[in-house]
C-alpha cells in the first residue's frame, strides 16, 4: 500500500514538473515581453527629442526573430501549447510593433527634405574689423556682385553697405536671434 502511494506521488510530482516547465516558459516570455515594452517606451521617448533610434530597430527584429526561433525547440520537444503559442506570439507581437514605429510612416518624404534643408553654408562677415553676422552662400554671393565685400585677412562689408545696396536696387535685412548674440545677412531686391 505504501509503494502503491509513492508511485501516484511520483505521479503527481512528474505532472507538477511539467506544470513548473510550463510556468517558467511563460513567465520567460512575459519576462521579455515586460522588456520589450519598456524598450519601446524608452525608443519613443528618444524618437520625439530627435535622437537616433536605429539601434532600437536592430534589437526589435532580433528580439521578434529571436522569439519565433524559440518555438521550434519547444515543438520539437512537446512543448508546445496553446498558452505558450499566445506568450511567445505576444512577444513577437510587441517587438514587430516597436520594430514598426522606429520609423516614420506619415513623414518619410518630408522628412528626407527637411534634412537636406537642414544644411546650409554660412560665412562669417565682419564690419569694421568686429564679427558683424553670419550670411548663406547665396547671400554671399550676391554681396560680392554688388562690390559690398572688400576682402582682407577676413571678409568685410564696405563702411556704407546699406546705401550701396539701395542705390543698385537691393536692400539688407538683418535677422537677429532671441538673445541677439548672432545676426543673420539676407539680401533682398527691392
Amino acid at each position: 500500500m505504501h509503494s502503491a502511494l509513492l508511485g501516484e506521488y511520483r505521479w503527481e510530482y512528474y505532472e507538477l514538473g511539467n506544470d513548473l516547465r510550463e510556468v517558467a516558459i511563460l513567465m520567460l516570455f512575459a519576462l521579455f515581453f515586460c522588456g520589450a515594452f519598456l524598450q519601446v517606451g524608452y525608443m519613443l521617448v528618444r524618437k520625439r527629442r530627435g535622437q537616433d533610434v536605429s539601434g532600437h530597430r536592430l534589437i526589435f527584429f532580433f528580439m521578434a526573430s529571436l522569439s519565433l526561433i524559440c518555438v521550434l525547440p519547444l515543438w520539437l520537444f512537446g512543448r508546445l501549447n496553446p498558452s505558450i503559442w499566445i506568450g511567445d506570439l505576444s512577444v513577437v507581437l510587441i517587438n514587430l510593433i516597436g520594430w514598426g514605429l522606429t520609423f516614420d510612416w506619415n513623414r518619410e518624404g518630408e522628412g528626407r527634405l527637411q534634412k537636406e534643408n537642414r544644411r546650409v553654408r554660412a560665412y562669417t562677415v565682419y564690419y569694421r574689423g568686429q564679427p558683424f553676422g553670419v550670411v548663406t552662400k547665396e547671400g554671399f554671393g550676391r554681396l560680392a556682385e554688388l562690390n559690398l565685400l572688400r576682402k582682407q585677412q577676413t571678409v568685410e562689408l564696405i563702411d556704407h553697405y546699406a546705401e550701396e545696396a539701395r542705390r543698385q536696387g537691393f536692400r539688407i535685412v538683418l535677422l537677429q536671434n532671441k538673445e541677439r548674440n548672432q545676426t543673420l545677412i539676407k539680401v533682398e531686391e527691392i
